[in-house]
């Protein structure tokens, strides 16, 4: 094996350890990102759980500790993807009469 094939074959190896890399990276994002959506469901829940009562959905308490969660959750990095999953599942169970 010549000395250029040699150097040929290690750039090639370095190349794919970046790509690997990178895509470690992204998966850790990824996975942290699905914790925050996690965290958010749970944070619905208890509001949920918190503000029901003998006849039912205490409405106004629900959005009030929903809003809250929202102010409490960080408008950016990972912890902002609680944002949407709030918001959605607040509208899904306000929706419900």
């Amino acid at each position: 094996m010549r000395l250029a094939e040699s150097v040929d074959r290690w750039n090639q190896f370095y190349i794919i350890l970046e790509a690997a890399k990178e895509r470690e990276n992204a998966l850790k994002r990824q996975l942290e990102e699905e914790r925050e959506r996690a965290a958010a469901l749970r944070i619905v829940i208890s509001a949920l759980i918190e503000s029901t009562r003998w006849l039912g959905l205490n409405r106004s308490k629900f959005r009030s500790l929903i809003i809250k969660a929202g102010r409490d959750t960080p408008g950016s990095g990972p912890a902002s993807a609680r944002h949407s999953v709030l918001l959605a599942e607040a509208r899904r169970i306000l929706s419900h009469k």
